[in-house]
């Protein structure tokens, strides 16, 4: 008995069958491989917005106070919906309040760019240093939002993250409402 071999047509056959699963599986993981990117891509940003709305609330429960506009050297800043200014108590070296002095504390959205800046602007003899970070980037927008609920100051941060996929933008809102001192607006 003789062995005979594969013929053309058969090696074609199976080569195209071998190559078309190969294109399948390659689809489907490489759409598995961008939507685990996006994702990940979605929770880092998330993680970067709830970092920036702690960031807001830990200096917003300090806020003694919300002046409608600050001036430093040649810049002034305006409370507005993408600007949030707060008066915060200033402490000495030991750490006390220091009575009757403000550090001022600004939180400023720039959408030209997406991100968010803090900025503290210390009294005279105050331990805080000047400090001027973006505690987030990426985001579509950031809204500040100001009320008086039952005569207690607060404001509603409102920050929106984006995330870029397959060339459609998707933008995701995180809220946080925070409670200040007791002063009128």
């Amino acid at each position: 008995m003789r062995r005979r071999g594969f013929t053309l047509i058969e090696l074609m056959v199976t080569t195209a069958l071998l190559g078309g699963i190969l294109i399948v599986l390659g689809i489907i993981l490489s759409g598995s491989y961008q939507q685990t990117a996006f994702l990940t891509g979605r929770g880092a940003m998330t993680g970067s917005v709830t970092n920036a709305l702690e960031t807001i609330t830990s200096y917003a429960l300090l806020g003694a106070d919300m002046p409608a506009t600050y001036t430093y050297s040649s810049t002034t800043y305006t409370r507005s919906p993408s600007t949030l200014i707060m008066a915060i108590p200033s402490l000495d070296a030991q750490g006390a309040t220091i009575p009757s002095s403000s550090d001022t504390v600004i939180f400023n959205y720039v959408s030209a760019t997406g991100e968010c800046t803090l900025f503290i602007y210390p009294a005279n003899g105050s331990n805080r240093s000047q400090t001027q970070r973006v505690i987030v980037n990426g985001l579509s927008n950031a809204t500040f939002t100001y009320g008086l609920t039952q005569g207690q100051k607060q404001v509603t941060v409102t920050l929106t993250g984006k995330q870029d996929s397959h060339g459609n933008t998707i933008t995701f809102p995180i809220t946080q409402t925070t409670y200040l001192l007791n002063q009128a607006l």
